[in-house]
């Protein structure tokens, strides 16, 4: 059950490259290219910050002091990863930025077993390698150079697979929801410094809010890949391996693919067929048998 609600979560996820893409080119034409990114992840997270306790009271009810400091040590590597990745996405195509984000499929057995203790199986490693290599069909991986928009969303990647991994053990001792809203109210109060320290004027932010564009994808990826995504992370990956959820995220750009196809027009093509075949069978693969208890 609890990797179906994952499959959930990486489907909400896959439809956010696009849409938060749309979401930058929007904010640049207000803020500028250089404070975009800041200024959208603003936006995102100060949406999410507010709605989350309306519609989860719980996020409220459960906030103890240990659920904060917790939930501040989970958003650390969580907005690392979204400040390099939306600074990434806007030097570089879509599709790319889903390939090198999802590097975390093959270092999260990797950084796992290094500083967790993790053991994945045999069918686990198999499961991240076909994923990795679907990944890289889909995206079309290979084409042109590495520059400076792939190096920031490979750090970001890093830093995402240092989230997924602390997600299990954190969100083991609290109840997801105030876990969740931390995440974001420390990006609201995180972006906030940055989009200050760049002197964008209130006018600029409220003027973005007016581009029906943006807000539309300010309030897609609050609700949909923030808000729901995250909470349904928050309360089931607990119960799977971190290599096992990283092979499930990992089909995030399948979803993004097949969306793209259905809504904006790009082609399904047959390369995409077969990275997506890849990333279902590391999929199953990786399914075949959870690891082994690391204590």
């Amino acid at each position: 059950i609890a990797a179906r609600w994952l499959l959930l979560a990486s489907l909400l996820w896959g439809t956010s490259f696009f849409a938060m893409k749309a979401g930058l080119d929007a904010t640049a034409r207000h803020a500028g290219e250089t404070a975009a990114p800041l200024v959208f992840l603003f936006l995102r997270f100060s949406v999410a910050a507010l709605l989350f306790p309306l519609l989860f009271p719980a996020a409220l009810k459960g906030l103890t002091r240990g659920a904060v400091r917790d939930g501040l040590l989970l958003a650390l590597p969580f907005h690392a990863g979204f400040l390099l990745q939306v600074f990434g996405l806007a030097r570089m195509p879509s599709s790319v930025a889903a390939f090198l984000t999802s590097l975390t499929v093959v270092l999260t057995p990797v950084l796992g077993r290094t500083f967790f203790r993790e053991r994945p199986t045999t069918g686990t490693w198999i499961g991240a390698m076909l994923a990795f290599g679907g990944i890289a069909v889909i995206s079309g991986a290979g084409r042109g150079g590495f520059g400076t928009g792939e190096l920031l969303t490979t750090l970001g990647a890093v830093a995402f697979t240092a989230h997924l991994l602390l997600t299990g053990p954190i969100t083991r001792r609290h109840a997801p929801e105030p876990l969740t809203w931390m995440l974001f109210v420390s990006g609201m109060a995180i972006d906030s410094v940055a989009v200050a320290a760049l002197r964008v004027p209130p006018s600029v932010l409220g003027a973005s809010l007016t581009d029906p564009v943006l807000l539309g994808s300010v309030l897609f990826t609050a609700l949909f890949c923030s808000m729901a995504a995250n909470t349904i992370v928050n309360r089931h990956q607990k119960a799977v391996s971190a290599t096992e959820a990283g092979v499930i995220y990992a089909l995030e750009p399948l979803f993004a693919a097949v969306l793209a196809a259905a809504f904006a027009g790009e082609p399904f093509t047959t390369l995409t067929a077969l990275g997506g075949a890849a990333l279902l069978a590391g999929q199953w693969a990786a399914s075949r048998g959870k690891p082994p208890d690391p204590s």
